[in-house]
């Protein structure tokens, strides 16, 4: 789910499919070619420019006033301003990323900064695509409508549309496109949030107040999910094997597919089908992780959690050791990017603050003598301190150690937690051995 923050709020996107008629289809497609044919010709233009050193902030303007004059009777006025707005956008970032990488500070999931790209699909076909004002169109939610206003040559689309709004704000932004693989019409529309509709809660005011001050430190990773342990004591286990069970289940289907296609086709060769098995892969990942962080967060309000402190595995994506699985498990299994922003998501709706600290050693060190015992992990899930000869979870000993360093002050470990955690229930069960994809519920497909 797109998230992002402004100075005047969180802003949230809402993902909509339409369900068009011949003739809304007919419009939409003629609007959005002339909209994709507007992107590519400006930001061709302006490459050149900032290719031969001449993109200036003048350049800028120049081109956005002719290719204005150009689109404005054909995609009319406010649809060609969405448009440029949405490309000067793309090149203010751009620019950012130069001034970072000037400095050394490009943040280390960025290899290299390069400029907007083009709204394609394939060497001679366009992306379907458009940008819209929030003065162009309108929600109607009980009669499930959207309406589409000043579309130039196309004029008022009206589309039924399936699925749920499911935040509350002030109306921002829309964009429209065309899945080609899956052959539908999505709106994504923006909302600064004032309120969300919480499962089991119906709409609330977000972000919540805390029901306490109490501070929690989060170690993420594979066979657990997650590891919480709360500065009062308490602690428990989000499990995360479902996703090593999905992932090594798609991992099978798509060499078995992709092996067939390579000997019809050659190698190297792609089809719809192969795509849609790696989108099915991923919502199924991404589904499960949603499922779990909600439920983790729930919690963490519940006890009066008010900051969580998160474990950051800083560059582990691109730690290779020659151990094809574990590489595996780290890069598509794990997915703690994806995790770190659901985390980030959730906690500001029920008022809990995050901080990102450094991991280093937090899974060596012992909670109860405070000493670094290299070895004294002695399997994925055992941590055994050579001084105290106590066996404990090894993650919820990292996750103490987390909590630790990022207070900078002496908490008291408890036995208990680290030894017995409790596991938390997700509310979804685990894929079964051999499943179409696990047993836990698909994602819509909004």
């Amino acid at each position: 789910m797109p998230w992002g923050r402004r100075a005047n709020g969180v802003i949230r996107t809402a993902v909509l499919r339409l369900e068009p008629g011949p003739e809304e289809e007919e419009k939409l497609r003629l609007v959005c070619e002339l909209a994709s044919k507007l992107w590519n010709e400006l930001n061709y233009r302006r490459r050149r420019l900032f290719f031969e050193g001449k993109l200036t902030q003048q350049k800028l303007y120049e081109t956005y006033k002719e290719f204005y004059y150009m689109y404005n009777r054909l995609l009319g006025s406010a649809t060609t301003q969405a448009i440029i707005a949405k490309n000067d956008t793309a090149w203010r970032s751009f620019f950012r990323l130069l001034a970072l990488k000037k400095k050394g500070r490009l943040p280390p999931h960025i290899a290299r900064a390069s400029p907007p790209g083009y709204r394609k699909r394939s060497r001679r076909r366009r992306r379907l695509w458009l940008a819209l004002r929030q003065d162009q169109y309108r929600v109607d939610t009980e009669r499930g409508i959207v309406e589409i206003r000043r579309l130039g040559v196309a004029g008022v689309v009206r589309v039924r549309y399936r699925g749920l709004i499911h935040v509350r704000g002030r109306q921002r932004g829309a964009e429209i496109w065309y899945d080609h693989d899956r052959r539908r019409w999505y709106i994504a529309i923006s909302y600064t949030v004032e309120e969300k509709l919480i499962h089991g809660r119906g709409w609330v005011r977000v972000p919540m107040k805390p029901r306490g001050s109490l501070e929690a430190g989060v170690d993420l990773g594979v066979d657990n999910l997650l590891a919480v342990y709360v500065e009062n004591g308490e602690g428990f286990l989000v499990n995360g094997r479902p996703l090593k069970a999905e992932s090594f289940y798609w991992q099978r289907r798509i060499a078995r597919y992709k092996s067939v296609l390579d000997r019809a086709d050659g190698a190297g060769s792609t089809s719809r089908r192969l795509r849609l098995m790696y989108r099915r892969w991923r919502a199924r990942i991404r589904a499960y992780i949603d499922a779990a962080v909600r439920r983790a967060m729930e919690e963490l309000y519940s006890r009066g959690v008010a900051r969580i402190y998160v474990g950051y595995p800083r560059g582990i994506a691109r730690r290779g050791d020659g151990n094809g699985k574990l590489n595996f498990e780290r890069v598509h299994v794990w997915t703690y990017g994806l995790l770190l922003r659901r985390l980030k998501e959730v906690a500001w709706e029920y008022g809990i603050e995050v901080v990102e600290v450094d991991e280093a050693y937090t899974s060596q060190r012992c909670p109860l003598c405070g000493a670094v015992h290299p070895r004294a992990r002695v399997h994925r899930g055992l941590y055994i301190c050579p001084h105290r000869r106590l066996a404990m979870n090894a993650d919820m000993a990292a996750a103490y150690n987390i909590l630790a360093k990022g207070t900078k002050r002496t908490i008291t470990p408890s036995p208990e937690a680290l030894t017995h955690p409790h596991r938390l229930g997700v509310g979804v069960t685990p894929p079964r051995p051999g499943a179409r994809g696990g047993a836990y519920p698909r994602p819509s497909n909004q």
